[in-house]
């Protein structure tokens, strides 16, 4: 009762007009039927019902509702949802119009990946961290035909090959702008795929992977990083060797922040990325938790054009 006591506060306070509902955080499955019969409902175009608590049942009764045909961002993280919820959601005849699709924190795995594979054509944001996929289900997933500008695929346990099934799919071509693909267990292998992906690319996030020296060396050298302007490669186990690729490369014009924070960077590797003159843009890097000493970290702050957070 008390939820559908939140329910009625908020909807008391909302304009007809109003299209974008956020009822995250405090969803019954009884407050999601309640919202689905609510007239006003007709025309809402973002949708967030994230946290909520009413699993499969729920999505099926999403799935069900005529009235979400007009929604183009829908928000489910952390729902309770299975394979069983995704695929009704994958096959609503309601659902075709959406642009924007958050499923983070769901059991989505290989069974749900094949089924959103095959639905939303219009998906132009996908994010789907935290959902078990592995790498059949990272698999499975590229074989979607969407145009994606923004894709969330962190910490599924990808591996090399699942990452490079990805990288291959039409879901990572020139729309592609930002990818989150942090806690995937990629290493150079992976990046050698990345190397081929979109050309478009803006916003990376690699952290918590196995990248090591010789995987910062090939993304440094990737032909397709050029419109690059933030990357991400906190605690990769990156070393001197790393960070010298990062510094002396002619391929990341437009690099404008990098964070290797909670790497093994020395001395050596903080004073060729200070005094590298291969990053024309470069405004901001992050170092924190590395083992350099902190006589070197002040002179290189003197000495750099740019901020070295350490």
């Amino acid at each position: 009762m008390e939820n559908m006591d939140q329910y009625e506060l908020f909807m008391s306070g909302l304009e007809p007009e109003t299209k974008s509902w956020d009822f995250s955080d405090i969803l019954s499955l009884e407050m999601l039927q309640s919202i689905l019969e609510d007239p006003n409902l007709e025309g809402v175009i973002s949708l967030n019902l994230s946290h909520g608590h009413f699993g499969d049942a729920g999505a099926l009764a999403l799935s069900q509702a005529p009235a979400l045909k007009d929604l183009r961002y829908l928000y489910v993280n952390n729902c309770h949802l299975t394979p069983v919820g995704i695929k009704a959601l994958a096959k609503s005849p309601y659902l075709g119009n959406l642009v924007s699709l958050s499923i983070d924190q769901n059991e989505v795995g290989e069974e749900g990946a094949e089924s959103l594979a095959k639905a939303f054509p219009n998906l132009t944001k996908l994010c789907i961290s935290g959902a078990g996929l592995g790498t059949k289900g990272a698999k499975a997933l590229a074989k979607a035909s969407w145009r994606l500008k923004t894709l969330s695929i962190s910490q599924n346990s990808l591996g090399d090959e699942g990452f490079k099934a990805i990288c291959e799919s039409p879901m990572m071509g020139p729309a592609m702008k930002t990818l989150f693909a942090d806690g995937n267990k990629l290493g150079h292998r992976a990046m050698r795929a990345l190397a081929y992906a979109s050309p478009s690319l803006t916003d990376l996030y690699l952290g918590y992977n196995l990248l090591g020296n010789l995987g910062t060396l090939v993304l440094a050298e990737a032909g397709n990083m050029a419109s690059l302007r933030f990357l991400d490669l906190c605690e990769c186990n990156i070393k001197d060797e790393g960070a010298k690729a990062l510094a002396t490369s002619k391929k990341l014009p437009a690099l404008e922040q990098v964070v290797l924070s909670y790497n093994s960077i020395s001395d050596e590797g903080a004073n060729a990325l200070a005094l590298s003159t291969e990053l024309p843009s470069m405004r901001t890097m992050r170092l924190f938790r590395n083992p350099i000493k902190k006589a070197t970290a002040e002179v290189l702050k003197g000495l750099s054009r740019f901020i070295i957070i350490m």
